[in-house]
């Protein structure tokens, strides 16, 4: 089974146009859908990121709710995102006049958000693994080519269309990451930590 998984979640970073042109023929099932990987990784994100800190961040001590704050902080920041990225698809798909199907957006936003879960549980784990946030932006790429296999957009409105949804999404995670951060901020203020 964890061959398989290698096995697609290579073939969907390294070929993605082909694996997106698969999916709307029908010809490929992929394991990157809702219940099957994005449920299971959100879930497990948090009890990694506790695991990570226990293991690599516990010589300052066992700061518990630091830890949880993180954990939980993280697996919003992910479940958020994603939720913002379908309402932003077709938000600006609205704008432009292109015709909506929200199983493809649904679709394009879950495939999309996989390099940050995929991210998120292995520097939640081990947090010394971690690349500055490289990897997660390699879903607004996802996002592109899952947009242009499933969505004909017009040439003259293509590049208008790609700045707007990408500067609204790059707008909306600086907002959650800045709002996570606060409140996770005010959090720690309290009971004096």
């Amino acid at each position: 089974m964890l061959k398989g998984i290698y096995n697609e979640w290579l073939s969907f970073y390294l070929h993605p146009r082909i694996y997106w042109q698969q999916i709307r023929s029908g010809k490929n099932k992929s394991i990157f859908s809702f219940r099957k990987f994005f449920l299971p990784a959100i879930i497990l994100t948090a009890p990694f990121i506790l695991i990570g800190d226990i293991i690599f961040n516990s010589r300052n001590g066992f700061l518990w709710k630091e830890w949880i704050v993180n954990a939980i902080r993280e697996v919003l920041f992910l479940f958020l995102i994603f939720i913002f990225s379908i309402i932003i698809i077709r938000m600006v798909m609205k704008w432009f006049k292109i015709g909506v199907k929200m199983s493809a957006i649904r679709r394009i936003a879950t495939y999309s958000i996989t390099p940050a879960l995929i991210t998120a549980l292995f520097t939640g784990l081990f947090p010394f693994l971690d690349l500055g946030g490289i990897a997660p932006w390699y879903g607004l790429f996802l996002v592109f080519t899952g947009i242009e296999t499933f969505f004909s957009i017009p040439e003259k409105k293509k590049f208008y269309f790609y700045f707007v949804l990408f500067m609204v999404m790059f707008v909306v995670i600086m907002m959650v990451t800045f709002t996570l951060q606060r409140t996770a901020l005010l959090i720690y203020s309290w009971n004096g930590t």
